[in-house]
């Protein structure tokens, strides 16, 4: 990573899976992932860019994972999955409950069938509180109706199951802040 992309050393802090790690304002909690199968050997992932290096570090990012939680100083806890569960769902249950999971997609972007409800039946098992769906650029792009009816057909789901949780209705392109308060309104 640091010869492909020119990052000094000394910006690189190794992580490794089942470690806690304790940063200003937030500490992380890695677990072990694996990506969805992909049917190419190392081999074949090769020639797709114009760099040779960076055909090697996209070809391992998508063999290896790492799924992590971030606890913010104010108590905010924040999932990430990416790839297959691999048990997070377990991890993250009782205390260690995140408020917002942001996770991949279930499936290839070729599955279309039963996204919404897959996905649904996952996220109520996780009940948390925000489920931010990630990496389905290409339903974004290619067929905005399907990711538009994929995430209302989540919420939509998640109510009948009687969660609470919701799904985020990102739009690709634009940046969000979360803000958790109480403000007194005034009469």
């Amino acid at each position: 990573l640091a010869k492909t992309h020119s990052i000094p050393l000394t910006s690189i802090y190794p992580v490794d899976y089942e470690g806690t790690y304790y940063f200003d304002g937030f500490i992380l909690e890695t677990h072990h992932g694996t990506h969805h199968a992909a049917p190419k050997c190392l081999s074949q992932c090769m020639g797709r860019k114009a760099d040779p290096l960076m055909d090697e570090t996209n070809a391992f990012g998508g063999t290896f994972n790492t799924n992590f939680v971030l606890t913010t100083d104010q108590g905010m806890r924040v999932a990430f999955i990416g790839g297959n569960d691999d048990g997070m769902i377990q991890r993250l249950q009782g205390k260690n409950k995140p408020n917002i999971i942001i996770r991949n997609k279930m499936a290839s972007s070729r599955v279309k069938e039963g996204v919404a409800e897959n996905f649904a039946d996952w996220f109520a098992g996780a009940d948390t509180q925000l489920l931010i769906p990630m990496h389905y650029e290409t339903w974004l792009t290619q067929d905005p109706a399907f990711a538009q009816r994929m995430i209302s057909d989540m919420n939509r789901i998640m109510a009948e199951k009687g969660k609470l949780g919701r799904v985020a209705p990102m739009e690709r392109g634009k940046w969000y802040t979360l803000n958790i308060g109480i403000r007194e309104l005034e009469d």
